[in-house]
């Protein structure tokens, strides 16, 4: 419609320095543009071009030039808006980033705080410090805007664009040591080197060599880490078919990031303006490799809970046998102990009485009277010890209410084998008690009583 219009071009990811003119007037430009490498500075970053529209036709006229870059020119296309849609299109794309950035600082946080619980879990070590990777990367992406720059206003555009470079050379070997220590033996150590290989030579190009020469080997970064991922998902799979806990959902994480990354890859080597879904896929990859670790960990718990619940039956049955071999014991001992009463003691006994009776007869031969007492008193001891060492084998005979009764006899035999004064006196009553619990008190009872009289010796 007639009239003046404020519109504003929204210009992101030009691999080169440029100038930008609309008619004829200069509305934005990022770096110094030269015709030779060494009058060229390239600067890469967001610009919000605001110019004014009288309704005609408006010829726009961008210069680039680019010595550096591997591929130059717009790799993002440049969009034509008023200047309040393209700042609210800026506010999501951050509002965005900042809500996958702080998904995975959480997810950092939680397993560094999980290893520090439990350090010889190192997978959580790892899994945390991936987290970090993936952060550092994304936050220095043209696909965020660039939002480190919203922390860091002043921040070197030259050193900005290196950094996801550097995050993602080291990235492979992170990865590498987080799925080693969940499945090492399906993890082959010769791809630890490549990976530590690549890292540390791919690291140094980045921080010590001119940007002419990191872009060049740019190129090389990516087919290597192309290999890199065949191989891990090779890797994933030989897990999968293991039946490793977790390995099917590391497996679909991580060809979720392999298959959203190829979008950055096409744009920096064919320039195709493809929907970027690198930072959903990085969440997604972060998410899986989190859920993997939740289901090893509930594996884990779950196993603990069985082992403890097999624990507890297996203890319940030791006491049931313990108490069973006690029983039985108790039971061989009551059985000796009637055994003695019944056979032996009764056998004694009567030859007491009948070397009794025959004492009391004349005996002509000399000598042979004082044998007969002597052997007349080794009976009376004899079943005196016989009939002691029955009640001391099953000592309770009296009816489960006749508590007293039991602990006096008790008293007087071990006073008599001893020959110390031994004397029970009862103050308190006592309630019936079951047949075991008076076996036990007994029990105790006569361990205490042998305690003190060996003591007062």
């Amino acid at each position: 419609p007639p009239g003046e219009h404020r519109l504003a071009l929204r210009v992101l990811s030009v691999a080169g320095a440029y100038r930008l003119w609309a008619d004829g007037r200069l509305v934005a430009e990022s770096g110094v543009v030269g015709e030779a490498a060494e009058a060229k500075t390239p600067q890469r970053g967001l610009v919000l071009a605001r110019f004014e529209s009288r309704a005609d036709p408006v010829e726009l006229v961008l210069q680039i030039s680019n010595h550096v870059y591997y591929r130059g020119g717009v790799h993002q296309a440049i969009v034509l808006g008023l200047p309040e849609q393209l700042e609210q299109m800026h506010v999501r794309i951050w509002a965005w980033t900042m809500f996958f950035v702080g998904s995975l600082l959480i997810m950092a946080i939680y397993h560094f705080a999980l290893y520090f619980l439990k350090k010889k879990d190192v997978s959580s070590l790892y899994f945390a410090f991936g987290c970090i990777v993936l952060v550092t990367v994304f936050t220095t992406l043209d696909a965020s805007d660039w939002l480190i720059t919203l922390f860091v206003p002043n921040a070197d555009p030259g050193v900005v664009s290196r950094i996801p470079l550097a995050a993602y050379a080291i990235l492979a070997s992170v990865l590498y040591r987080f799925y080693k220590s969940l499945y090492p033996d399906e993890f082959f150590v010769f791809i630890k080197y490549i990976c530590d290989l690549r890292s540390v030579v791919f690291l140094f190009i980045i921080l010590t060599q001119p940007d002419v020469v990191v872009y060049k080997y740019v190129q090389y970064l990516v087919w290597v880490t192309a290999f890199v991922n065949a191989c891990f998902m090779i890797m994933l799979l030989l897990c999968l078919n293991h039946g490793r806990d977790g390995a099917l959902i590391l497996f679909i994480g991580y060809v979720i990031l392999a298959v959203t990354s190829l979008s950055d890859i096409y744009r920096y080597f064919f320039g195709l303006n493809v929907l970027n879904l690198l930072p959903f896929g990085m969440l997604a990859f972060a998410l899986s490799q989190a859920l993997a670790l939740a289901q090893r960990f509930a594996n884990a718990f779950t196993a603990v809970e069985n082992l403890s619940a097999d624990l507890r039956a297996e203890i319940d049955e030791r006491a049931r046998l313990e108490r069973e071999i006690v029983n039985v014991s108790e039971e061989e001992r009551r059985r000796l102990s009637h055994d003695l009463h019944d056979g032996l003691c009764q056998q004694l006994a009567g030859t007491r009485v009948r070397c009794a009776v025959l004492a009391r007869r004349p005996i002509a031969e000399p000598g042979v009277a004082a044998e007969v007492a002597e052997l007349l008193t080794l009976l009376k001891d004899s079943v005196s010890q016989a009939y002691a060492l029955s009640r001391g084998l099953w000592p309770v005979e009296h009816a489960p209410g006749e508590v007293e009764a039991s602990l006096a006899e008790l008293a007087q035999r071990m006073g008599q084998a001893s020959g110390a004064q031994i004397r029970y006196v009862g103050t308190l009553s006592c309630a019936r008690s079951r047949k075991e619990h008076l076996l036990h008190r007994n029990r105790i009872a006569q361990e205490a009583v042998t305690n003190a009289v060996n003591h007062a010796r």
